[in-house]
């Protein structure tokens, strides 16, 4: 029998995959010192053996109960409808530059040309640790924290960590916010500077001093997607108050693979008794419904977040706890710009359509062992539904999305590369933490059989000779 390697495993995933263990393991058998470990090695064989995953077929055939697929959706369309939607698709894919003329575009681009103003702050998000202003014609962000100044740290010290994991394994269509400052509760040169940020700050209740975090501005969706999802989604009866409410035009949009659209419907349904009343774009839920209404790539969306999640788990050492992936836009800069000195360098008339990742201040490290994967399962299973869920998690709550097997997929490759150079135990753990959320299991039937298993064969292979079953260290 073949124990397949995790790159060939890989090439196997689109159908069932077999493991098998080799045959090299009878050199123990007569070993009375190893019965023991013989026998739990035949029972971890048997554990191995449930990592059936379905094949592609079978799972692009999973879908939202209540949720028709893209070519239904399509099928169904008027021929003006359909039009409408080719040109969501063209539009809105993300990395698209969009052109846009709006009142926030022209407030931006007015603010920026004041440079011998102080500019004005104005709160456009709050957390549980901090609350984030934004500065009027610049691309940044000041998070400051509420009361307890330490709140701020962990936060700053996981962005950065997240932040150079990525930058050592890039993640194509996710962008991270990057971190320009953090300023210390004990800094004296800072708030002076900042007269009109500490008169907001201390309106909202900060205490100043504190720590506060400057970080690039996911700047909101441009006004034509942000009429598309009021036209679309909001209740006919307040759809004037919601084009009129200025907070909507801090509109970032939560993308949900992993849940179906429980409180709005597609258009077919009867919108008087499906859509609420209350409208909000701040923080607006993309559900997977959605995400195909407007016709996003959802398996794009899947791939990018299979492989952020592995960069996360095994080159960043953290879980991901509470992390956020966001629809949002940036400007386009110029070559030159600098946050510090951006006078005149960003067309906010001009914005890219973006998949952003943030928040990390619930984030902890995590180990290259059981330990580690008990606390990356524990992060996926209490985290908002941002990752496409597999099927045997699903409830009537919380489908199956079809989109789990291209997750999975990009999570495991991106596993492999991060993972190449480290001992056969290490690599098989990002299998271990897949089986384990696709079996919908809080804890690991086996944790010490399979550190224990290749403890053993690593110790028979350097009593005979080096790496005698050829995979242990390739």
């Amino acid at each position: 029998m073949t124990f397949y390697l995790v790159d060939e495993i890989l090439e196997d995933i689109d159908s069932n995959i077999e493991f098998g263990w080799p045959d090299t393991l009878a050199w123990a058998k007569d070993d009375s010192r190893a019965k023991a470990q013989i026998e739990r090695s035949e029972r971890l064989q048997r554990y191995v053996e449930q990592l059936s995953i379905p094949t592609s077929a079978a799972a692009t055939q999973v879908a939202f109960e209540d949720d028709s697929t893209d070519d239904a959706l399509a099928q169904n369309d008027s021929t003006d409808d359909a039009l409408a939607r080719d040109d969501l698709k063209r539009t809105y894919s993300i990395d698209t530059v969009v052109s846009t003329t709006s009142e926030f575009a022209h407030a931006q681009m007015v603010a920026q040309a004041r440079t011998s103003e102080d500019p004005d702050f104005r709160v456009i998000g709050e957390g549980s640790c901090g609350i984030v202003f934004a500065q009027e014609g610049r691309s940044i962000v000041f998070k400051v924290a509420k009361h307890d100044p330490a709140q701020l740290h962990n936060d700053h010290r996981m962005h950065l960590r997240v932040s150079a994991a990525f930058d050592a394994h890039p993640v194509p269509g996710i962008t991270i916010p990057q971190v320009r400052q953090f300023v210390e509760e004990t800094e004296t040169e800072f708030f002076p500077t900042k007269s009109k940020l500490v008169l907001r700050a201390r309106s909202a209740r900060c205490t100043i001093p504190t720590t506060v975090i400057v970080s690039d501005h996911i700047l909101p969706l441009p006004e034509r997607i942000r009429e598309t999802l009021i036209e679309k989604y909001c209740d006919e009866r307040v759809k004037d108050e919601a084009r009129s409410n200025p907070h909507n035009k801090d509109c970032l949009a939560r993308v949900y693979l992993g849940k179906p659209d429980t409180t709005t419907s597609n258009e077919h349904r009867d919108p008087a008794n499906s859509r609420p009343r209350f409208f909000t774009l701040r923080n607006f839920p993309m559900y997977y419904a959605r995400l195909l209404d407007m016709r996003f790539d959802c398996d794009k969306i899947a791939q990018c977040m299979g492989r952020a999640l592995a960069v996360l788990h095994w080159e960043a050492g953290v879980d991901g706890r509470d992390v956020e992936f966001v629809l949002g836009s940036s400007s386009v800069k110029d070559p030159e710009y600098h946050f510090a000195t951006a006078e005149n360098q960003e067309d906010f008339y001009h914005r890219s359509i973006q998949l952003w990742m943030l928040d990390f201040n619930l984030v902890q490290e995590i180990s290259r062992d059981s330990a580690g994967v008990d606390q990356a399962v524990h992060a996926w299973r209490t985290n908002d539904p941002y990752f496409p869920r597999p099927k045997k998690t699903s409830s009537p709550q919380w489908p199956s999305s079809p989109h789990f097997l291209v997750f999975m997929r990009s999570y495991l490759r991106a596993s492999s590369e991060i993972l190449r150079n480290e001992r056969a135990h290490v690599r098989f753990l990002p299998f271990i933490f897949i089986h384990r959320i696709y079996w919908n299991q809080e804890t690991d039937p086996f944790p010490v059989i399979l550190p224990e298993l290749w403890e053993l064969l690593h110790r028979k292979a350097i009593d005979d000779r080096p790496d005698p079953l050829g995979w242990l260290t390739s």
